[in-house]
């Protein structure tokens, strides 16, 4: 049983009166055009708020909790319903919505999660627009006082990340001084930065005993050397050999606030005029920030990470995408390249659905160096590279 279903059992089965953050539905939402209104509505006021939860067949009357239940043959396709509205209804995008079905007294439910949106504020589209935020047992439109400020808290969480992601990077690319911790004059590296959402702030704190113990090794973004565990200042490090003497060669460091950061001098650096394989570039990536994922949600819990990448290829460095011997080079038109974020939800499956995910990414990654788009995917959108 899911966590959200033990929660809701347990509020059902003790009698727990709405409130800020629960409320039931004796019946469904109709599948009209009204009915959408009503959803987003709701959807955007939880996500406004603190989140709640939703369950539907339950109804309260005169302070009695009574559990109404569904139609059987009606579940999945209320699900499907409600799961394209919680997908269309409300912009931005709203990360996180859990949709489930579970039965309590022999009546089936339907149980839905919405959690306090980072990206506040939330507006309805079916409902022209509009802001709504949760008020005790009620949903009412958000003030334009309310609006700003939303935005004005969104704006510092982005510029807050924003800022670390700089200097992190400003940090790697060093000012020429000789250091094993930043790459040197002419030589190409990368960063990849993944951060736990779980609010607007950096408030989490990590058990570095607890994680120390549990990680006491981590491997390097091109995922061949692993580092022991070096606690410091910040959190845990793991350096990574000198790949040639002076030279930067990696190091993976997990930060208090539960941010995963690998810094690499090899993947992008040039290789005595050989170029860089570009199916392995992208392998690279995904399988790295993949690993950073795991590594941050075992230690934070977090449901939503954003993940950065940067990269300094040194202009002219070529990259062969499409033939494993090198037929096809391109080269990067400029220094540096900076990616738009991603946002990488963490349901069960998540990372096999990865590729996919990350497919933005790539396709920057390709476009930086002359294509349309990476070619590393077939006409149904599945990661399908060359073997």
């Amino acid at each position: 049983m899911t966590n959200l279903l033990v929660r809701a059992r347990a509020l059902i089965s003790s009698s727990t009166p709405e409130s800020l953050t629960l409320e039931y539905k004796r019946a469904p939402y109709p599948h009209t055009e009204g009915g959408r209104k009503e959803f987003s509505k709701d959807i955007s006021a939880f996500a406004n708020r603190d989140g709640g939860l939703l369950a539907i067949g339950v109804a309260e009357e005169a302070g009695r909790i009574q559990v109404v239940g569904l139609a059987a043959d009606d579940i999945d396709a209320e699900i499907q319903w409600l799961e394209s509205v919680a997908r269309s209804g409300v912009s931005p995008h709203l990360f996180g919505v859990k949709i489930e079905a579970f039965e309590i007294d022999g009546k089936l439910l339907i149980l839905i999660e919405i959690p306090r949106g980072f990206e506040r504020p939330y507006e309805a589209l079916q409902n022209g627009g509009r802001f709504f935020v949760r008020e005790e047992r009620s949903v009412r439109p958000m003030s334009r006082e309310e609006i700003r400020s939303a935005v004005s808290n969104q704006l510092d969480l982005s510029r807050t990340i924003d800022t670390f992601v700089d200097e992190r990077w400003a940090a790697l690319c060093g000012d020429g001084s000789i250091s094993r911790d930043q790459l040197q004059p002419g030589q190409g590296g990368c960063l990849l930065v993944v951060t736990p959402i779980f609010d607007q702030t950096f408030s989490y704190r990590v058990n570095l005993p607890a994680a120390f113990e549990n990680f006491p090794y981590l491997q390097a973004f091109h995922t061949r050397d692993v580092g022991s565990a070096v606690p410091n200042i910040d959190g845990l490090r793991y350096p990574m050999s000198d790949l040639t003497s002076g030279r930067f060669h990696a190091f993976t460091q997990v930060y208090r606030h539960g941010v995963v950061e690998m810094a690499d001098g090899y993947t992008f650096d040039r290789r005595d005029d050989k170029p860089i394989p570009g199916l392995l570039l992208c392998q690279a990536l995904v399988q790295s920030t993949a690993s950073a994922i795991k590594t941050s949600q075992q230690i934070t819990g977090a449901p939503l990470y954003r993940v950065d990448f940067r990269a300094r290829p040194v202009a002219g460095t070529p990259i062969a995408f499409y033939n494993v011997n090198f037929g096809d080079e391109r080269r990067a038109d400029r220094d540096v390249l900076r990616f738009d974020p991603t946002f990488v939800e963490v349901p069960a499956g998540w990372d096999n659905q990865l590729y996919g995910t990350m497919r933005p990414l790539l396709d920057s990654l390709w476009q930086a160096f002359g294509y349309v788009s990476c070619g590393y995917f077939n006409d149904k959108g599945e990661w399908a590279p060359p073997r």
